[in-house]
């Protein structure tokens, strides 16, 4: 037990210290920003998640993250024809929990199997996406609004709509 404890206590204070520093780089964007800077924004279902061990690109560090699958139900913007046609995408995220040891990332988004999410991604390879901007890149819609700002789904999906076309 103890052996547990000191590795979630690493964990937590390496988490901090990553999201720590990359948070004070991280502006706050409007909506406005995320749809410009986003190379593609869709709605979509969570179906499944799975947390792992992996190396940190940034900080090359061995670090839990939790790969993302989402069903898209409709494209805003997308970077290619291809993007448009992807049954399912995999989102990577810092955080997660393996076994009995867990990373949280207060910058990290957080997903639950079957919510409604609208993303604002940049993609990897291939399916790969990553959130942009982190958590301000997901919005989660809870009975046909926007939990993060308490718009209408459909006010929201106008205001991306608009702006993505230009």
């Amino acid at each position: 037990m103890k052996v547990q404890t000191k590795f979630l206590v690493v964990f937590s204070i390496i988490g901090v210290l990553y999201s720590s520093s990359l948070h004070a780089i991280m502006p706050k964007l409007s909506l406005q920003e995320l749809r410009d800077k986003a190379n593609c924004i869709m709605l979509g279902s969570t179906e499944s998640m799975r947390s792992y061990w992996a190396k940190d690109t940034v900080t090359g560090a061995d670090l839990i993250f939790t790969d993302v699958t989402v069903k898209p139900v409709e494209w805003f913007k997308t970077d290619a024809d291809s993007t448009a046609r992807l049954e399912r995408i995999h989102v990577r995220i810092l955080g997660g929990q393996v076994d009995s040891i867990g990373l949280y990332v207060s910058d990290s988004p957080e997903f639950e199997v079957g919510e409604s999410v609208i993303l604002f991604l940049h993609p990897k390879i291939g399916d790969q996406f990553k959130v942009f901007a982190w958590r301000l890149g997901k919005y989660t819609i809870v009975e046909n609004h926007i939990r993060e700002n308490g718009l209408p789904v459909k006010t929201f999906i106008e205001q991306i709509k608009i702006r993505s076309k230009k």
